[in-house]
């Protein structure tokens, strides 16, 4: 089996280093779990704001006097811990930072953060990897392990299976082949106006693109693409690829994609070429975000 591991977004060193504008907010809550300052974490909500945290000792949505608690909970469990930045993806258009970080003890941890213009949190993502006891949250392994995520569609022959938070979508997909394979969200017509992701595994590594739906019967890639962190397997003449992409990126060639609604995706695949190729088998699926 060929296992493949990609960063696809900015890598930077540690938390003291990022830069400036949204990170250096989320550089302040990431010093404030160093710290075990619950006071920090808590009070930097705006009203109405929103959380979802998972591989904690309180999983799901969060909201209100919930998240508090929550964090009561997850400081309770975690032991010192040293945040650093393993990878780092700032969307200005939406005022979103997401990061994936190393806590040490074994211990890492995706974190997406949204903020409105005063710099208040108003949206959360926390998953936390390793801490004993607790089912782990979805990773971009290659590897689709069971029970990792709840929700999963099929046509022509393609998995897609995900799994969303506030602001994340961890997404997985399946093919029959060894060639490229895609899930396109919220097509308009055909390919158009959809936001695609576009994978394939070969001896370099795995290659995961953004994309956008040109037309009927076209797409490219995005100017500024917005797939976090990405990985990819062949084993039995199949092709597995997983990946975290945010579910509203601010970037007019995506597809902003809410809760709680219903969304068309376009699945496809080619039974042995990688790269840029007419599909094998092409379909439709409808899926509803938590």
């Amino acid at each position: 089996m060929k296992v493949f591991l990609a960063f696809t977004a900015v890598l930077v060193l540690g938390y003291m280093s990022l830069g400036g504008g949204f990170a250096e907010r989320a550089e302040a809550r990431f010093g404030a779990l160093a710290a075990g300052d619950l006071g920090a974490l808590v009070g930097a909500y705006a009203p109405g704001a929103e959380a979802f945290f998972l591989g904690t000792p309180r999983a799901g949505f969060l909201a209100g006097e919930e998240i508090p608690s929550a964090w009561e909970a997850l400081l309770r469990a975690l032991p010192p811990v040293e945040p650093g930045v393993v990878a780092l993806l700032e969307m200005p258009g939406a005022s979103t930072v997401v990061a994936a970080l190393s806590l040490g003890d074994g211990l890492r941890a995706i974190w997406a953060l949204a903020f409105d213009p005063e710099g208040r949190v108003v949206g959360e993502d926390l998953l936390v990897y390793g801490l004993p006891g607790l089912p782990q949250p979805p990773y971009p392994d290659g590897v689709i392990a069971a029970g990792e995520y709840p929700h999963r569609v099929e046509a022509a022959g393609v998995e897609f299976s995900f799994r969303n938070g506030t602001l994340l979508l961890f997404g997985a997909l399946r093919s029959p082949g060894t060639g490229w394979v895609a899930v396109g969200f919220d097509p308009e017509q055909r390919m158009r106006g959809a936001n695609i992701i576009f994978a394939w595994v070969d001896g370099g590594g795995a290659t995961v693109e953004d994309h956008y739906g040109s037309g009927p019967t076209s797409h490219g890639k995005d100017e500024h693409p917005h797939v976090f962190l990405a990985a990819g397997a062949e084993a039995k003449g199949e092709t597995t690829v997983e990946f975290v992409i945010p579910l509203a990126s601010g970037d007019p060639e995506d597809k902003d994609l809410q809760r709680k609604r219903s969304y068309t995706v376009i699945l496809a695949y080619h039974r042995s070429h990688d790269g840029f190729r007419r599909h094998t088998a092409r379909g439709r699926a409808e899926i509803i975000l938590d």
